[in-house]
């Protein structure tokens, strides 16, 4: 090496934490955790569809500013496939699809 270096311009560059939406465990028994990331304190709403389209669940939440980890009971519900909606402090829907055991 002689010394000289070069730099370029970086265009963009996220490690941001908060743009992680996810659930566990996969498959879900009984108690679905969410990590909801959100940039500022909102209230939002989850909402649970079965394969059919139907709502069986909704669940209110009140967000903070960073990672926010929510529980959702679904013990009583049968096995199948669900989908689980949340729209975030962006107005951007998120849908995540889950297998209930």
């Amino acid at each position: 090496m002689d010394g000289n270096g070069q730099f370029t311009k970086i265009l963009h560059a996220s490690c941001d934490s908060l743009q992680l939406f996810r659930t566990w465990p996969e498959p879900v028994i009984d108690m679905l955790f969410i990590n909801l990331p959100s940039a500022v304190s909102t209230a939002t709403c989850i909402q649970l569809y079965d394969s059919k389209g139907a709502l069986v669940k909704k669940q209110m939440a009140r967000l903070l500013p960073g990672n926010n980890v929510i529980s959702m009971d679904v013990k009583q519900f049968s096995a199948g496939i669900y989908f689980l909606h949340f729209i975030n402090s962006n107005g951007v829907m998120h849908v995540q699809q889950l297998i209930k055991n």
